[in-house]
C-alpha cells in the first residue's frame, strides 16, 4: 500500500489550515517525525475541531492522527516519546494543546479496534502505547475518512473504507453541540503540572458517551 499511495513527503501540503501559526507549528512537527520515522511515516491527519468546523485558535486543541508503515519498535516510540516531551517544555503556544495517535495504515481499515496498544498522547500525559476506546474509534475513523485535514500523505479516503454506518454519537457541522463537537475543558493538574479533564466520557445529545480523548 506504501508504494502505490506514495510517500507522505511527496503529499505534503505547505497550507493545510487557514492559520499560519498551526501550520508552521505541524510542519516543524512533521519533519522531526520524518526524521525519527523515515519511511515509515505515510502521513498526518489533523482531526476533532479543527476537521469539523469549530475550531477556535485561542482555545482548541491540535488532534493529529499519523499513519505509519507497520508497527513502531520499542526505540522508536521512546524517540517520539523524547520528540514530544521537548515540545512540551518548548515556548510553542501549541505545547500544551497537542493530543495525536499514531497507527499503522493497516488500523484505519478497522471499524472496530482491537485489543492492540498504539502510541498515544493525551495531554498533559506521556506518550504512552494504549488500546483504543470502543466508543472513540469509529466516530475519529470517520472524522478522518469525511473531514480529515491533510498536512501530509494521501488524500484520508484512499485509507479508510466507508463506515457501514454513522456512529451513534456524530458531529456535524449542523449540529455543533453534539459531544463531538465540544471542546475538552481542562479542570485538574496532570503529571506536567498542568491541568485537564480525566478521561473518561461525556454526555450526547443521543444519549451515548464517548471517551474524550479528544
Amino acid at each position: 500500500m506504501a508504494d502505490h499511495l506514495g510517500s507522505a513527503a511527496a503529499h505534503q501540503q505547505p497550507t493545510p489550515t487557514p492559520y499560519p501559526d498551526v501550520n508552521a507549528v505541524v510542519h516543524d512537527l512533521l519533519t522531526s517525525l520524518h526524521a525519527i520515522l523515515g519511511a515509515q511515516l505515510a502521513g498526518m491527519y489533523l482531526v476533532g475541531s479543527l476537521a469539523l468546523g469549530a475550531f477556535d485558535p485561542r482555545e482548541s486543541d491540535l488532534d493529529l492522527i499519523i499513519v505509519t508503515v507497520g508497527t513502531l519498535s520499542d526505540e522508536t516510540v521512546a524517540a517520539l516519546r523524547d520528540l514530544h516531551q521537548r515540545f512540551d517544555h518548548s515556548a510553542s503556544a501549541w505545547a500544551a494543546r497537542l493530543d495525536a495517535v499514531y497507527l499503522p495504515q493497516e488500523v484505519l481499515r478497522e471499524p472496530s479496534p482491537t485489543a492492540a496498544r498504539y502510541p498515544i498522547l493525551y495531554w498533559p500525559e506521556l506518550l504512552v502505547l494504549e488500546p483504543l476506546e470502543s466508543g472513540w474509534w469509529p466516530i475519529q475513523r470517520n472524522t478522518l475518512r469525511e473531514h480529515g485535514v491533510v498536512v501530509s500523505g494521501p488524500d484520508p479516503r484512499l485509507l479508510v473504507d466507508p463506515a457501514a454506518q454513522t456512529p451513534a454519537c456524530w458531529w456535524t457541522p449542523s449540529s455543533p453541540t453534539s459531544c463531538v463537537g465540544r471542546r475538552r475543558p481542562r479542570s485538574r493538574t496532570g503529571v506536567r503540572g498542568r491541568t485537564v479533564t480525566p478521561r473518561g466520557s461525556r454526555g450526547c445529545r443521543s444519549g451515548v458517551s464517548t471517551p474524550t480523548w479528544w
